[in-house]
């Protein structure tokens, strides 16, 4: 399991996200979301140690990259920068992910 330190409560929340990592896309839903940062879980999830993009298995985002963070909410897409926190088990949530972490200001319109 990662090592998770939250310093803000979280929120659960099953909306539908994407995460682009160079030119990788994974879909998946946030798991849960708080002021600093999401916990996103790919559909597709960890899979012997690749995360599996939509067709082809790739290798998965790397702790203090960049990515783009796109979230679709009521019908509105909202896109932010972010950078990956942590990688693997989240043990609130018992499913493979990362965190994220928002860059810049302001921060998405959360669910």
């Amino acid at each position: 399991m990662a090592e998770q330190n939250r310093r803000h409560p979280r929120r659960r929340s099953k909306t539908e996200a994407s995460v682009q990592i160079g030119s990788d896309v994974f879909h998946g839903t946030l798991m849960d979301t708080s002021a600093e940062g999401v916990f996103f879980r790919p559909n597709w999830g960890l899979v012997a140690g690749l995360f599996v993009a939509m067709d082809e298995p790739t290798v998965g985002p790397k702790v203090n990259e960049q990515v783009q963070l796109s979230i679709s909410h009521r019908g509105q897409d909202t896109t932010s920068e972010a950078v990956v926190r942590w990688v693997g088990c989240s043990n609130e949530h018992w499913s493979h992910g990362f965190g994220l972490e928002f860059k810049g200001s302001p921060r998405p319109p959360l669910p």
